[in-house]
């Protein structure tokens, strides 16, 4: 696994409501058609969806400005690059 694929970059917002509105309401569906394959496997979905949601809350992405002297720490750009920026891979 490489650090690329766990930056913000890579989780799209929109993508990740949708998923989690369209798997909820699968999940519903199945819930009162009484089918517990539909219902189990898309309220696991679902959960990876709302903890992929909640994770935009408790990691805020972080805007980087012009002149680079914002932030806590070092006052830099962050100090992870993706790998357009000439960041490297864990493996």
């Amino acid at each position: 696994m490489t650090s690329f694929l766990l930056c913000p970059q890579t989780l799209q917002k929109p993508h990740i409501v949708m998923t989690l509105a369209s798997a909820a309401q699968w999940s519903l569906y199945g819930a009162l058609t009484g089918d517990p394959f539909l219902c189990a496997s898309n309220a696991a979905s679902s959960a990876v969806a709302a903890a992929q949601v909640a994770l935009f809350f408790v990691f805020p992405e972080r805007r980087r400005g012009a002149s680079g002297g914002g932030g806590g720490g070092g006052g830099g750009g962050g100090g992870v690059k993706t790998l357009e920026e000439g960041g490297q891979t864990a493996g």
